[in-house]
């Protein structure tokens, strides 16, 4: 250990001294330092510690020349030879320090050209044998608040294994070769620095939503809700691709991870892409990579979190649970000796964790309680609602207060209880329910006719598809509009698809091109579609020009596949409808001091924030995880409005302490009674 951190000091005084070397990182984040070396045969490890970061740091430069001065002066003395000494060079800036450190420690940039194809389809598959586990990397710097930040971006595939003795020596059974994109500061102590695994929902979607717009070092300004009149009819072929000056490599790593059959992530035979495609079974895979992530990486003493968003909120407790109920089992011994982190919290980014409650899930007449408020936000921001001078925020607290006071109580009286007709009297004929259906009209901006037709219980197809007229809102973002087709253009459209399908297969991929309904030469698009081509189109240059991969096979965006043949129903469980809830408890069983974040913005119609909250506070969890709301629908990483403020929040998040129960509970006491002490209170909290 002394010897390996002579070396570091050495490397970082040569590395700021020599006038002639390189610089050691890219000045631009395109452009790497010097030609990639060949791929090698292992994977990459970051093998710096805290302990040889500190030692490259305390190795200021006038000590090491004071002492080559003094070893000079001391030949002098025994050769009598006089000679001049060198002079004295001002100390390392604290820049200098961080460059030679990394510069020591990083990975030199390595290209990987994949000869491997990896199939996403329903029974792709890949051997053992052509799995390529070698990184690519590629050094960068950016500008982080001000700061010269370097980094390492790198992709590649692990291989997922799980516990089956007998599969091969070591008693593992692969699983899924899974494709991941990582990047690193890899001269900051391993035990000292989180790293951070996302994943989007679908299920079938690939990672890269929150990979190509939210808080990697790069990302595509697609400045939702905006939507040109130019792209009505065809999607836009690219944005801008800026730097990220709020990525969140300044709290964390970053892991962006797909699940089988996306990405560019495959089964390893005997299995297929299928046999991964449940709701249990997909949890598993992600939690045995993420275990194989961290044997390889190093990472077993690293403060953890994962990030999931949409069915991220069924996935992200179910793969915590996972990984705390296993604990250090399958954690390799770290060379480091620092003690091992199972798990230190997690994000849910507009998350569904309750397929049960969510009205557009399933036939049965479950309310749409949950999502009024989120109607009454969209119709808002198109000035069809009544609010006035007060905040949004404030203006969302009182339409879940009315959702609660009113639409609830009425819902639960006339439509659960089958009385919307009772002694020949229709109830939206009553005065009643006149006022009642003139009250949501003015909140939602929907007639009162489109409520009554529908129950009282109006469904996110219905509200995208009436409240402005001759246009449809996007689900994910109601906010954003492309025009409506009429009977005519919708009959087309379908007679189109249909031929398509019979003509190429429905799993060819002209098929699914030709689901986006094409007709006399005019594309028809979903508003939620929005950013799909360009995100898809940027993704794949941004692949070898950033991170030095180069794939041999096409990247999967969203497994239609994958939804279509999913296996909802869970473990013990009689409903195709998963829940997430008692996951989230039993993970706070094993460890209380989980971090646990959820996100929602104001007009997200696919996963209502109120619906979240009414599911936690039916678990009894309203007090236990905040849920934050912002401006924005289901990604709200793409509305620049509200980026800083949700920045500004995961910062507090990750900078925060482990969630502290006594103190909560101490909290929660005191603002139910000002009269108890505080000794009484700290009793109350020891006897929990």
């Amino acid at each position: 250990m002394k010897l390996r951190i002579l070396l570091l000091s050495i490397l970082a005084f040569l590395a700021a001294c020599n006038n002639n070397a390189e610089n050691p990182v890219s000045e631009s984040t395109f452009v790497p330092e010097a030609a990639p070396v060949a791929v090698v045969a292992e994977p990459i490890k970051p093998s710096i510690t805290s302990d040889e970061a500190e030692a490259v740091a305390a190795a200021p430069r006038e000590k090491v020349v004071n002492d080559t001065a003094s070893a000079m002066h001391h030949t002098m003395a025994i050769n009598d030879k006089p000679t001049i000494a060198e002079p004295t060079k001002p100390p390392l800036t604290p820049d200098e320090v961080e460059a030679a450190a990394y510069a020591a420690v990083a990975p030199q940039d390595t290209v990987v050209k994949e000869t491997t194809y990896y199939d996403t389809t329903i029974n792709g598959s890949v051997t053992l044998a052509d799995v390529n586990e070698t990184a690519s990397a590629m050094r960068h710097i950016m500008t982080i608040n001000g700061k010269p930040t370097r980094f390492t971006a790198r992709a590649g595939h692990l291989v997922a294994y799980g516990s089956a003795a007998g599969q091969d020596p070591a008693g593992k059974s692969p699983e899924a070769a899974i494709f991941y994109t990582a990047y690193t500061r890899d001269d900051l102590p391993r035990e000292k620095r989180p790293v951070t695994f996302f994943w989007n929902g679908g299920p079938g979607s690939a990672s890269i939503w929150l990979h190509m717009g939210s808080w990697g070092p790069k990302r595509l300004k697609s400045d939702a809700p905006n939507i040109p009149a130019s792209a009505y009819t065809k999607q836009p072929e690219s944005f801008p691709f800026i730097d990220n000056e709020i990525t969140l490599l300044e709290q964390s790593d970053l892991v962006f991870v797909d699940p089988p059959g996306t990405g560019h992530s495959t089964a390893v035979f005997p299995h297929t892409n299928r046999d991964f495609w449940g709701t249990d079974i997909d949890a598993k895979v992600v939690a045995d990579f993420i275990t194989r992530y961290n044997n390889m990486n190093n990472r077993q003493s690293s403060p953890k979190y994962l990030y999931g968003e949409s069915y991220g909120g069924i996935r992200t407790p179910i793969v915590a649970n996972l990984l705390e109920a296993a604990g250090t089992s399958r954690f390799d011994a770290d060379p480091s000796g620092k003690p091992p982190v199972v798990l230190s919290g997690y994000i849910l980014n507009s998350p569904l964790v309750d397929y049960t409650s969510a009205c557009d899930q399933h036939d049965s007449m479950v309310s749409c309680a949950g999502f009024v408020p989120s109607y009454v936000m969209a119709a808002d921001y198109f000035k069809k609602s009544t609010r006035t001078k007060e905040s949004q925020a404030d203006f969302l607290q009182a339409m879940k207060q009315y959702t609660k006071d009113v639409y609830t109580p009425i819902y639960n009286k006339y439509v659960i209880n089958s009385k919307l007709t009772s002694n020949g009297e229709k109830f939206v004929e009553t005065k009643e329910g006149i006022d009642f259906l003139a009250s949501l009209a003015e909140k939602t901006g929907l007639d009162s006719k489109t409520w009554a037709s529908n129950n009282l219980n109006v469904e996110p197809s219905v509200f995208r598809k009436n409240l402005i007229p001759g246009f449809n809102l996007g689900r994910f973002d109601a906010r954003m509009k492309v025009p409506g087709l009429s009977e005519e253009e919708l009959e087309l459209a379908d007679k189109q698809w249909e031929d398509s399908r019979d003509k190429y297969g429905s799993e060819s991929v002209e098929f699914k091109r030709a689901q986006k309904f094409y007709w006399d030469g005019v594309q028809y698009y979903e508003a939620d579609d929005y950013i799909e081509v360009a995100f898809l189109n940027q993704f794949k240059t941004y692949l070898p020009d950033f991170v030095n991969y180069h794939a041999a096979s096409d990247y999967e965006l969203s497994g239609d596949q994958a939804n279509k043949n999913w296996v909802w129903k869970r473990a013990g469980q009689n409903s195709n409808n998963p829940v997430s809830i008692p996951d989230i408890q039993s993970a706070l069983i094993y460890d209380p001091a989980l971090k646990l974040l959820i996100l929602h913005g104001y007009e997200d119609i696919a996963t209502p924030g109120h619906q979240t909250e009414l599911d936690l506070a039916g678990a009894g969890l309203s007090e236990r995880i905040p849920v934050k709301w912002f401006e924005g629908g289901h990604m709200i990483y793409n509305t620049e409005v509200s980026r800083p403020l949700l920045k500004k929040t995961l910062d507090q998040y990750y900078l925060g302490a482990p969630y502290d129960q006594q103190a909560a509970l101490v909290a929660q006491a005191a603002q139910q009674s000002k009269t108890i002490s505080a000794s009484q209170l700290m009793s109350a909290a020891a006897a929990n």
